[in-house]
């Protein structure tokens, strides 16, 4: 996120007209962190290694419609580390107040099917400071066709008015400040704004589609050019994370200009405690 959009957002807070009681956090891509932040996107995760690295069983079946990765041996069924985030010094954002670090992971960052909340393909992984202090995992990084490059960014901490998030379309100053909340490619703390409306729930004015392109593109399917595997062990399921804690509600959503990740047709993944998936048109 650019430092004028930044501003943006804060000069539309500061003149709103109400009171600034909730607390937001935004990436800045063109601020280098400090070199003791966990701050990154892509890259390797933190306090795992491979025993313990979040795994997917269903990967094959989800290759088979995407493209299997060369050297692909059957077995290795970890997801993408996607991000992490540092959680110092952030407060109200929904994360177990001893945890250091999140975590997300994603069984597939081309193509997946987390379209459903309490989906198996994502893992959301808060950790405590002892577990953080493994230090970053050594192991490869699992195979996939794509390669991300690793992003290193701050988060900008911004006061907004609670009311932002159930905004309607006619309050002007409140609709100004929400649209460009909206268009931030990630955001954490406060609440959710919907894409195609919550959960069990509708939402009459939710998010407009200028929150991002889609980039990725559509998946028509593919082949399946891993060949035949017949001969592989079975998938290895992951062991406990030593440090891990349980997490609560909203943390954050971001869309593929945080992280180019397949969300469909100008997409938004919504992460909580406990689980993530995304939305789209």
């Amino acid at each position: 996120m650019t430092h004028e959009k930044i501003t943006r957002i804060q000069s539309l807070a500061a003149s709103c007209g109400v009171p600034c009681d909730t607390v937001i956090y935004v990436p800045d891509f063109e601020a280098p962190p400090t070199d003791d932040s966990l701050n990154r996107v892509w890259g390797p995760p933190v306090g795992v290694d491979r025993d313990t690295w979040p795994r997917f069983d269903g990967m094959r079946e989800l290759f088979e419609q995407s493209s299997m990765p060369e050297g692909w041996d059957g077995a290795d069924t970890r997801m993408e580390h996607v991000f992490t985030i540092d959680l110092r010094g952030l407060e109200g954002i929904g994360a177990p107040a001893e945890a250091r670090a999140m975590m997300l992971f994603l069984s597939n960052a081309s193509y997946n099917e987390a379209w459903e909340s309490g989906t198996s393909q994502t893992e959301v992984v808060f950790l405590d400071e002892a577990a953080v202090a493994r230090g970053l995992c050594r192991e490869p990084l699992p195979p996939r066709d794509g390669a991300n490059t690793e992003k290193r960014f701050t988060l900008v901490p911004i006061r907004v008015p609670a009311g932002v998030f159930a905004a309607s379309a006619d309050d002007a100053a409140l609709g100004e400040l929400r649209k460009a909340i909206w268009q931030a490619p990630a955001r954490l703390g406060g609440a959710p704004i919907w894409l195609q409306g919550e959960e069990g729930g509708d939402d009459e004015w939710g998010g407009d589609d200028e929150g991002g392109d889609d980039e990725g593109g559509d998946d028509e399917g593919g082949d399946d050019e891993g060949g035949d595997d017949e001969g592989a062990s079975a998938p290895i399921q992951a062991a406990p994370i030593p440090g891990r804690l349980a997490g609560g509600g909203f943390v954050m959503q971001f869309d593929e200009a945080f992280a180019d990740v397949n969300l469909g047709d100008c997409g938004v993944m919504y992460v909580m405690g406990y689980g993530a998936w995304f939305q789209c048109y």
